[in-house]
């Protein structure tokens, strides 16, 4: 069932298209909060708090094209996420700064997706938060700023150090930076 469809059949039985929803989009809702939150169990709870959200809201969904309820779920899980980490107290420093001599583009040789992810997640939490919202998810830096809180500055040098990092993980494993 196509998206468009889904969206027609929420206004005659709003159970039946939600449940086609959830079996459509439920598992890229998981793997998303899963990326972020490191746990099953709260990626389990994040999945079903954002169905929730979606039956309560759905009908103020504005459907542009084939993708875009898809790109509305993910946001609407990466808010839940962000919500999740925020009453667990994840913590950023005030302001930090680090003096960028160019923006460094990531690109590994030989990579496995299981061994970036593994990369990703082994980072501190707010490094890995700010790589994903940035480098998987496009959020910008002034995006990033007002989700977490920081200066827009302060997402930057995260990333930054996400980076530097990640080099640090992945080159000794015998990968090639590019």
């Amino acid at each position: 069932m196509s998206e468009q469809e889904i969206l027609i059949l929420y206004k005659k039985d709003r159970r039946k298209a939600l449940k086609n929803l959830h079996g459509l989009y439920a598992d890229v809702c998981y793997m998303v909060a899963k990326r972020y939150l490191r746990n099953n169990e709260d990626a389990e709870e994040i999945v079903m708090d954002t169905f929730l959200i979606a039956f309560e809201k759905l009908q103020e969904f504005q459907w542009i094209h084939d993708g875009s309820l898809k790109a509305w779920l993910k946001k609407v899980t990466i808010n839940n996420c962000l919500m999740k980490l925020r009453k667990k107290r994840l913590v950023f420093e005030e302001e930090i700064s680090i003096e960028f001599e160019r923006e460094d583009e990531l690109v590994f040789s030989n990579l496995q997706y299981h061994e970036i992810v593994k990369a990703v997640q082994s980072l501190p939490q707010q490094y890995s938060l700010v790589f994903q919202l940035h480098e998987v998810d496009g959020f910008s830096h002034p995006e990033i700023a007002i989700l977490l809180g920081l200066s827009p500055g302060s997402s930057k040098a995260y990333l930054n150090r996400a980076r530097t990092s990640l080099k640090e993980i992945l080159i000794p494993l015998g990968y090639k930076y590019e």
